[in-house]
């Protein structure tokens, strides 16, 4: 009797979807005895080959910072399951990078719903750290990455300020505004400008300060008995 020792090659490597069986006539030599040959058959088991990506990643996307509540982002990944079927694979994301639940995954596509607003300002990228499973349980990581595009806001102002002025005040006399509660989401610059002034007699001065200042153009509007309250 005699025993011999097969070994996989270097740097080589068995997959039992590509052959699951492996055949090869081995010569033996004894000395003093005739050579003889023989057929050794290699079976292959298989074994569950995690789920690979098919797309560069991280996987990037960009939706508007005011998109609607609903709104669907397409994810591409290409998916594949090595050793099973595609149509199986599910798809996860842990809450690292889901900031505020702002997304939910659809498990049977990766694609992401928004569930919650969003704000440029506030959070311009997500970074959601995901995994897609097969049958058996092989997973693989991968992240992605939303960008939250910027969208220009109106500025927020107080709707409901009031400011006291005696009447007949006189002709170019400057009324700055300088508690007026003006918000711009951007902190872009701001112009100011009156729209009704021929009906209240007031200007604007200057439209590029933090503040608007008034100046008045006509002091008969300024006449309590006539009209003791102006909205500009």
């Amino acid at each position: 009797r005699c025993k011999g020792i097969i070994m996989l090659r270097q740097h080589s490597r068995l997959d039992y979807d590509n052959v699951a069986e492996r055949t090869y006539e081995l010569y033996i030599k004894i000395q003093g005895v005739l050579p003889a040959y023989t057929n050794v058959t290699i079976n292959v088991l298989d074994t569950n080959t995690p789920p690979t990506i098919g797309v560069a990643l991280p996987i990037r996307a960009a939706i508007a910072e005011n998109a609607a509540i609903g709104t669907t982002l397409t994810i591409t990944s290409s998916a594949n399951d090595i050793d099973g079927n595609n149509n199986k694979l599910k798809y996860y994301m842990y809450n690292d990078g889901n900031v505020g639940g702002a997304f939910e995954m659809d498990a049977n596509n990766g694609n992401l719903k928004l569930v919650n607003t969003l704000d440029h300002e506030k959070l311009p990228r997500y970074e959601i750290q995901s995994y897609v499973a097969d049958e058996l349980n092989g997973m693989l990581n991968y992240t992605i990455i939303i960008d939250v595009n910027d969208v220009n806001e109106p500025p927020v102002v107080d709707k409901t300020f009031v400011i006291n002025i005696n009447e007949n005040i006189d002709v170019n006399t400057e009324i700055p505004l300088v508690n007026l509660q003006i918000i711009d989401p951007e902190k872009d610059k701001l112009t100011f400008s009156v729209l009704n002034t021929i009906d209240t007699g007031v200007a604007i001065v200057s439209s590029n300060q933090i503040f608007p200042t008034l100046k008045v153009t006509s002091s008969t509007k300024f006449d309590y008995e006539l009209n003791s309250l102006l909205n500009i």
